[in-house]
């Protein structure tokens, strides 16, 4: 089941002043799901989304898969056969530094989708790819223990696990 919730990322920085968020910006939303939240699972796909098809074939409940590729702009991490992958699979969403295509299908799954962009390229698949323990995307770290919390304002990371 997509882990749904109504909350507001400036809410939950003024519920919770005490914890440290981290927020970015320059990210647009492509999936169905605009509230959707999930610890993270942190990966880097080096031109490559071998790994994030492999990845979401696992049980996804509660989770975010963040996918590092700041270099890649010609090609998508994400499509509308992985996403459907992802959605089967309890995945609550994606949070992509980088592009993803298929836009016309991804707005119509019930799943998150966040991501710098859109382009029409598909990866070539050749098993790159790593797990990580942390990514930083302009200056946000974001590691395997790390909650992501995202709605249409952007998205927030907290060490903990918001109770709300």
């Amino acid at each position: 089941m997509i882990k749904k919730a109504e909350f507001s990322t400036c809410d939950l920085k003024d519920q919770f002043p005490k914890n440290t968020f981290q927020s970015l910006e320059n990210f647009s939303s492509y999936g169905g799901t605009k509230n959707f939240f999930g610890q993270a699972v942190v990966i880097s796909c080096p031109d490559d989304n071998s790994l994030v098809k492999e990845i979401v074939r696992e049980d996804g409940s509660d989770k975010i898969l963040v996918v590092d590729s700041p270099s890649v702009n010609h090609a998508a991490m994400l499509g509308d056969e992985i996403a459907l992958s992802a959605l089967v699979n309890n995945w609550s969403g994606f949070l992509i530094n980088g592009f993803v295509r298929d836009r016309k299908h991804l707005v119509n799954m019930e799943i998150g989708i966040l991501a710098r962009g859109t382009t029409t390229s598909k990866t070539v698949k050749q098993g790159f790819g790593n797990k990580n323990k942390v990514a930083i995307f302009a200056g946000v770290i974001i590691s395997n223990d790390s909650w992501i919390y995202v709605d249409e304002n952007g998205f927030l990371v907290s060490q903990d696990k918001l109770k709300f």
